[in-house]
């Protein structure tokens, strides 16, 4: 049987700004005895973008009262109400959003995934290994080998700005799929570590991976510490991270 351990997670719109563009929803145990959460990160260079991640977050709360919980349907009722909100005000027209969606059952991690916020999990030398894959130019890049790596890192910053899916309106909705058995995620006491970030929180995390084992061994310590980061050097964009054990 699942139980949630301990649990940390902010979600913060950048000084200065009046919307978060970010949504999540919480952790919690389903009425089926999974463990849900989610991240989304709405597209900040479109109007609605705040909406856009809020409507995401809100369709999936709705599909977590029924007893089977179907992505299909919390995407297009997502994008059923991006439509509906471009024909009330068309300055929403291209309002679009990420959404990554974590379940946790007894025997597996599954995760529904489109856009570029991230997933990870703790490995066994306290990194965290990153399950989800980009939906960028950047990535999209790397994977065909077009350029060489060389070239394409000078141009990582610009790159990994391009989004190459998203949910919105006018565009068919791709999402990637993962299942991962327990047996293949590191136990820490008996526990997995999963963390759920939007690019405002892991950009500041990968320019330098890494933190004592004391604080990799609490998701309270870990989201502390990554926050006291952003905030020092300065936030660049809504941050938002979910970190989380859970005793399997």
């Amino acid at each position: 049987m699942l139980k949630i351990i301990e649990l940390a997670s902010f979600c913060l719109a950048k000084p200065g700004k009046l919307i978060n563009e970010d949504a999540c929803l919480f952790p919690f145990i389903h009425k089926n005895g999974g463990v849900v959460f989610s991240v989304a990160d709405g597209v900040g260079s479109y109007e609605g973008a705040g909406n856009a991640s809020s409507i995401a977050i809100e369709c999936l709360s709705k599909e977590l009262e029924n007893n089977e919980i179907s992505i299909d349907r919390v995407l297009d009722a997502t994008k059923f109400k991006l439509e509906e909100l471009s024909l009330k005000d068309s300055h929403f027209s291209k309002a679009a959003t990420t959404l990554s969606v974590v379940k946790v059952t007894d025997n597996k991690i599954e995760i529904a995934h489109i856009g570029d916020s991230r997933v990870y999990y703790r490995d066994n030398k306290n990194k965290l290994k990153q399950i989800t894959k980009d939906h960028t130019k950047y990535q999209e890049l790397l994977d065909t080998k077009e350029y060489g790596i060389k070239k394409i890192k000078e141009h990582k910053i610009r790159l990994s700005s391009v989004l190459t899916n998203a949910i919105s309106k006018d565009h068919e909705i791709n999402y990637d799929l993962y299942s991962i058995d327990l047996n293949d995620i590191p136990k820490h006491n008996g526990c997995i570590f999963l963390y759920a970030m939007t690019d405002g929180a892991y950009n500041f995390w990968e320019k330098r991976p890494r933190l004592s084992e004391n604080t990799m061994s609490s998701p309270s310590s870990y989201s502390s510490s990554l926050r006291k980061r952003i905030e020092n050097i300065g936030a660049e964009d809504d941050y938002t991270l979910i970190a989380i054990s859970i005793s399997v």
